[in-house]
């Protein structure tokens, strides 16, 4: 019998015990991806935002690596590993002086060696998987929106990983089976990052009701919590759709999904944000759309009028809310929210309703409207102005603080990624960007809609509406769970065959 390097592997990593090894492993990384993507919002300092983008980025590195089934047991490898070796010890040495910069170092030295790793192992043995032609749209604008944001970053690091290493996992072959494994570890690294997420909110920063009117735990900033939640609620629509479908009603996939859910709209619930409800609410109405059994165009419409319907009532339930406390002072029915404990951000929405129209200007209809949307979107339209002066067709390098005088706090981004895409890249780079991203959209729920509606093939189709929500009311660039998540999602749609 012939040996081989390929015989002795399959038997080696080809078992049942392997795969639920690997199943293990690729949860863990995905947990440390979304909280490498988390924390790089919450850390104060650039030097730890950096850190923080190098840890995401080399557990992503890794889940390619090991899906691609990197072979390492070759001469050029091992050359190349110790060809690398002085090279990442000048690298950190260079530094000693400071320590933070090392930190950073020490992994990105790393995720280098995982890179180069993964190219070897392409050119020796031609594993690369190119799209074939029914992706051929979402490649090249792919393709052109990374070239397009490359030429115009302006000394920002988000559109390297468009080509390390997301470029990497666009031409990389992932089987049905291999890709539903992915799937569920994506999940489970939500889930358990979920877990973990409430866990040290609830120790760092307990919940108190009188000092907190809406909590967003140990995060630094309320938008990223409320970002991060509407991640997990869409993973639990798709864990509950799959955990059904799969397993059944009585599995315990399936009740652990509701005890999740349960968990989630707790959360939701004391962070109250409308960003979070916009990602929520477009996510919600695609599966309402789509989702259901039957999908000709009557129904649609019917369900069209439903939502519209429902969009009414939301209007009518903001004009009891104000009919039952217009006639409180702003300041006053702030307070009642911080003694009301559990209460607070039904509290919180009736002061921001009281707000908006207590601060309307009715002088004509354009003042209205602007005035109207402004206050009740925390003057994320008085922030958009003042960003859209920097628009251009070349993008411009960090923008420094911009104090609104007539807001109540600092604006350090356009508080909206429509705009802030403009502001950083351009009006090409943007276009290309935009039209990539609803290509996308509709390829995604075009391919649900013909593959029987499988809840695997669901992540997408509410995944990108949930981003388009977010993305009205805060900046989510690439280094956001939403956002780089997304993108993992669109580069498996041009990969597949």
């Amino acid at each position: 019998m012939k040996f081989s390097m390929e015989t002795a592997a399959k038997k080696l990593f080809g078992g049942e015990k392997v795969t639920y090894i690997e199943s293990v492993i690729l949860t863990i990384l995905f947990w440390f991806m979304i909280k490498g993507l988390c924390d790089y919002d919450t850390a104060l300092y650039q030097t730890y935002k950096y850190l923080q983008a190098d840890i995401f980025v080399l557990a992503f590195s890794l889940i390619v690596f090991i899906i691609r089934k990197v072979r390492l047991l070759n001469w050029q490898s091992l050359a190349a590993t110790i060809a690398f070796i002085p090279i990442a010890v000048w690298q950190i040495g260079i530094w000693n002086e400071s320590p933070d910069i090392q930190n950073i170092l020490k992994v990105e030295v790393w995720a280098e060696w995982v890179v180069l790793m993964i190219l070897i192992d392409i050119l020796l043995y031609k594993k690369l998987q190119f799209p074939n032609k029914n992706n051929y749209v979402l490649f090249v604008l792919y393709g052109l929106m990374s070239v397009a944001m490359l030429f115009h970053r302006n000394g920002r690091n988000d559109p390297l990983y468009l080509f390390l290493p997301l470029m990497l996992f666009v031409f990389t072959e992932i089987g049905k089976d291999e890709w539903e494994r992915l799937f569920r570890a994506l999940i489970n690294g939500f889930f358990f990052f979920f877990v973990y997420a409430v866990i040290k909110s609830f120790l760092t920063v307990p919940f108190n009701p009188r000092q907190h009117l809406r909590y967003y735990g140990y995060f630094t900033n309320i938008g990223a919590f409320g970002m991060f939640l509407a991640c997990v609620f869409v993973c639990i629509l798709v864990a509950l759709l799959y955990s059904k479908e799969k397993y059944g009603r009585k599995s315990f996939f399936y009740i652990t999904s509701w005890v999740w859910m349960i968990s989630c709209l707790y959360m939701i619930w004391l962070t109250n944000t409308m960003t979070l409800f916009a990602g929520i609410g477009l996510s919600l109405f695609f599966l309402f759309i789509f989702g259901g059994k039957n999908t000709d165009r009557k129904v649609i419409v019917k369900r069209l009028l439903i939502v519209i319907g429902i969009l009414a009532a939301l209007v009518l339930f903001c004009y009891v809310i104000y009919r039952t406390y217009g006639h409180y002072n702003e300041w006053v029915l702030y307070k009642k929210g911080r003694k009301s404990g559990i209460w607070a951000p039904y509290y919180a929405f009736a002061h921001r309703i009281v707000r908006v129209v207590n601060r309307t200007d009715r002088s004509s209809l354009k003042s209205f409207l602007f005035t109207l949307l402004d206050t009740f979107s925390s003057y994320r339209l008085t922030i958009i102005k003042a960003y859209s002066e920097y628009f251009s067709f070349t993008g411009n390098t960090p923008i420094p603080y911009i104090y609104l005088e007539n807001i109540d706090y600092y604006a350090v981004s356009a508080h909206n990624n429509y705009i802030q895409v403009i502001v950083d890249y351009g009006y090409v780079a943007a276009a290309v960007y935009f039209v990539f991203v609803g290509t996308a959209l509709f390829t995604a729920v075009k391919r649900f809609l013909n593959r029987g509606k499988k809840s695997v093939d669901l992540l997408p189709v509410l995944w990108i509406p949930m981003c388009l929500g977010l993305w009205m009311g805060e900046a989510c660039g690439f280094v956001y769970p939403a956002t780089f998540v997304m993108l993992i999602l669109i580069c498996r749609m041009i990969s597949e065959k």
